[in-house]
């Protein structure tokens, strides 16, 4: 019995119709969803997926759209070259309809790019809606990237005792190890990273551990005097915060990461494999910590902490 041979068209066009309305769902998501910041941080949701699963989607969608898409004028190839060069019953071209289209598209790039309206009023719309997610203070992290911290480094930042931070999530069935992000803690317990936050946030600036301007260096005062000699300071954990932190670089990869601040690749990837972390010279220390399940400025501290600080 011979198979029936693949309707070309068809299944063009059944490619691009089901691609279109998934992006179309996608995008509609996307246009709702709560900034980054705030999906990440309260483990915003919809249909049971998270806003970068959804970002994810509409990706591998417009993809696909793009290649059925394609395929579908290949096979349509004539027909459409048809629409340019015959002349319709009315005796008019496409040329027409050619500039119309044009001018569109124009429109709307420029309209986005000048928030030229109405198309202005859709972008407000946007950002309105995103908005009006934060029905709470608490929804707005108290940091940038406050989920990737781990609970030592974010108790430290709001002055909270750690004893009595891991006396309270104890209390209420959270556990914990010190290199594990609140994103980790948070989705390990089925909650999220801002109910930690809630449940500790009557402990902030409960220690006068407060890092002050001064304090990275009185640490590296005090390291000089076992890890290095007098006239050469040493990273701690506070001087990495202060010299890193917020200048993305989750997105560089280790060698990039050697060559501009200066340390020797091998013995930092010694460093790491002794704390059970492995990272590629190509990698980023973003998508080494996403696998380590900690913050990608942990992972710099363990290069750099001890290391000497070079100019």
């Amino acid at each position: 019995m011979s198979t029936k041979a693949l309707h070309g068209k068809g299944f063009a066009s059944l490619l691009t119709t089901f691609s279109f309305i998934v992006m179309s769902l996608s995008g509609f998501l996307l246009f709702i969803v709560p900034q980054g910041r705030i999906a990440e941080w309260t483990e915003w949701r919809m249909l049971g997926l998270a806003k970068s699963q959804w970002g994810d989607i509409h990706i591998t969608t417009s993809l696909m759209f793009l290649i059925a898409g394609a395929y579908h004028i290949a096979l349509n190839w004539r027909t459409l070259v048809n629409y340019f060069t015959t002349k319709r019953e009315k005796g008019l071209m496409m040329q027409r309809e050619l500039a119309i289209s044009g001018v569109v598209t124009v429109f709307c790039i420029a309209g986005a790019v000048y928030q030229v309206p109405p198309l202005s009023y859709v972008l407000t719309l946007n950002n309105t809606i995103k908005q009006a997610w934060i029905v709470d203070k608490d929804h707005e992290p108290p940091m940038g990237h406050a989920e990737l911290l781990t609970m030592p480094s974010f108790t430290k930042k709001l002055q909270m005792d750690m004893g009595q931070v891991t006396a309270v999530l104890q209390q209420n069935g959270i556990t914990f190890n010190d290199t594990e992000s609140l994103a980790v803690i948070a989705k390990r317990h089925g909650t999220s990273p801002v109910r930690l936050y809630q449940m500790i946030k009557p402990l902030e600036g409960s220690t006068s551990g407060m890092v002050t301007a001064a304090a990275p260096a009185e640490a590296v005062k005090a390291s000089l005097q076992t890890a290095a000699p007098a006239t050469q300071p040493v990273y701690t954990d506070e001087l990495v915060d202060e010299k890193f932190e917020g200048r993305g670089m989750g997105r560089k990869t280790l060698a990039m990461l050697s060559e501009e601040i200066g340390f020797d690749l091998a013995k930092a990837k010694k460093k790491l494999a002794a704390r059970n972390v492995s990272m590629k010279d190509d990698e980023t220390l973003k998508d080494a910590a996403n696998k380590a399940g900690t913050a990608p400025m942990e992972i710099l501290k363990v290069i750099l902490v001890g290391e000497p600080v070079k100019a």
